[in-house]
């Protein structure tokens, strides 16, 4: 099987908090914390982890295959298998 990248700004989830994290954010207070409560500082700060993950201009390795010379750039990721682990990582 061979490796396929991940396109870390392809999946639905990326590009749902890129379009509208902010602007939930800035209507979360009025419209969502009376009935859910404040949001959890932890939860910013798993949505600023996720963003960043595998985005190579937050660093990356060069492989090289010492056979036939070809490379590949593999963009560092934050190690997280998913929001939930990324959350307990980060409480």
């Amino acid at each position: 099987m061979a490796y396929r990248p991940r396109s870390f700004a392809k999946s639905p989830l990326y590009r749902l908090l890129q379009d509208h994290w902010e602007s939930f954010l800035g209507v979360y207070e009025e419209e969502f914390q009376h009935t859910f409560g404040a949001l959890r500082s932890v939860t910013e700060r798993v949505v600023e982890k996720f963003m960043d993950c595998g985005n190579p201009m937050n660093g990356f390795a060069r492989i090289r295959c010492s056979e036939c010379g070809h490379e590949r750039l593999l963009p560092f990721t934050c190690k997280c298998r998913g929001y939930a682990e990324c959350r307990n990582m980060l409480s």
